[in-house]
C-alpha cells in the first residue's frame, strides 16, 4: 500500500545524499561552470552572429569549420548545463578530456543533417 508521501512523487529518483564536503565542493565547482558557461555562451553568440552577418552579406553559409566550431562550442554549453543542473556527474572539459564530437550524428556525412544552403 502506497503512502502519501510515495504517491506524490510518482517519478522522481532515488538519489543517494551526499556529505556536506561533497556538497561543498560541488557547489565551488557549480559556480566555476556557471561562469565558464557564461562565457561560453558569449562566444556561441559571436559565431551566430558572424554566421549571420556573413550570409547576409555574402548570401552564402559561412563554411563548414565555422558550423563545426559553432556545433562543439553549443555541445560544450550543453555539457556545462547538464552538470549544473544536476542531470549529470561526468565534469565538463578541463576535468575530462574534451571529447571529439558528443553528438556523431551532427557531424556523420552519411547520418547527419547537413547544412542548408540559402
Amino acid at each position: 500500500m502506497e503512502t502519501a508521501e510515495t504517491s506524490n512523487q510518482p517519478h522522481q529518483k532515488e538519489r543517494p545524499e551526499f556529505s556536506r564536503k561533497d556538497a561543498s565542493i560541488r557547489l565551488l565547482e557549480e559556480i566555476l561552470f556557471a561562469a565558464v558557461g557564461i562565457v561560453v555562451f558569449g562566444i556561441l553568440t559571436a559565431v551566430v552572429g558572424f554566421q549571420l552577418i556573413y550570409a547576409l552579406v555574402t548570401r552564402k553559409h559561412a563554411g563548414e569549420h565555422v558550423s563545426e566550431f559553432g556545433a562543439k562550442v553549443a555541445d560544450y554549453l550543453y555539457h556545462i548545463a547538464n552538470y549544473v543542473t544536476f542531470n549529470t556527474n561526468t565534469q565538463p572539459f578541463p576535468f575530462v578530456d574534451f571529447p571529439e564530437e558528443w553528438f556523431p550524428e551532427r557531424t556523420n556525412p552519411e547520418t547527419g543533417p547537413k547544412p542548408t544552403g540559402y
